[in-house]
């Protein structure tokens, strides 16, 4: 779904550049940037999501939606972060 979300992006910008170029200044810019805003920025927390959700010890299973290794490993990314 994440990657889905960023190729719609990538799709949406071609379609409004078109639009742009055949309307001219008549095309408002707000639904491009609306749909940009939304299908990268969706995509971006799906996968950073997806990264800190995960089990990130191999010996132990991860559940369902990852809420719990979620809640274990952003403090740890954060502590990380914070030390550099």
């Amino acid at each position: 779904m994440k990657l889905q979300l960023v190729a719609l992006g990538i799709a949406l910008l071609v379609m409004f550049y078109f639009l742009k170029k055949q309307g001219g200044d008549d095309f408002p810019l707000w639904p491009a940037y609306l749909s940009q805003g939304i299908t990268f920025g969706g995509g971006l927390l799906g996968i950073t999501y997806g990264a800190l959700s995960a089990s990130w010890d191999p010996l132990r299973d991860g559940s369902t939606l990852g809420w719990s290794e979620f809640k274990v490993n952003l403090p740890i990314f954060l502590s990380r972060k914070q030390g550099q």
